[in-house]
């Protein structure tokens, strides 16, 4: 998974230096990559929809699934999948490019192995879900 974040980057990269003035005025690009690659574009001043369409369609050629440009007021405008699902240890996330996850996705492996063997049995118990600033992780409990 590692190459294709680079693959895109680097794509990405590539156009955004081209010195066309087509990415002026964005300020951050987050790429997220699990089943495909997203692209949320935050932009630091007024950009016109013709040129979010531009920057959306030269993204999606480059390889992502899914663009999101998020305005400078906080609006947003979004071109090709709106999310996409990451895999971890069997545990399906669909997550959108505006979503919050953990990306250190080893450790994230590493802790979801442990808890699952550390509780088992898990027949019939509940999944609860904790939330903290650091990420979120599940626990089964039983009520």
């Amino acid at each position: 998974m590692k190459k294709e974040v680079n693959d895109l980057f680097c794509e990405s990269a590539e156009n955004i230096q081209s010195g066309s003035g087509l990415f002026d005025g964005i300020s951050d690009l987050h790429i997220s990559y699990g089943s495909e690659g997203l692209a949320l574009l935050k932009s630091s001043s007024k950009i016109s929809m013709a040129r979010w369409n531009q920057i959306g369609m030269l993204l999606l050629d480059c390889g992502f699934e899914g663009v999101c440009g998020m305005s400078e007021k906080g609006k947003t405008v979004s071109f090709g999948s709106q999310h996409i699902t990451l895999d971890l240890d069997g545990l399906k996330y669909t997550i959108s490019p505006q979503s919050f996850f953990q990306g250190h996705w080893d450790l994230n492996r590493t802790v979801v192995s442990f808890l699952r063997k550390a509780l088992q049995p898990l027949k019939g118990k509940r999944v609860h879900r904790s939330l903290c600033r650091r990420g979120q992780f599940f626990a089964p409990y039983r009520l």
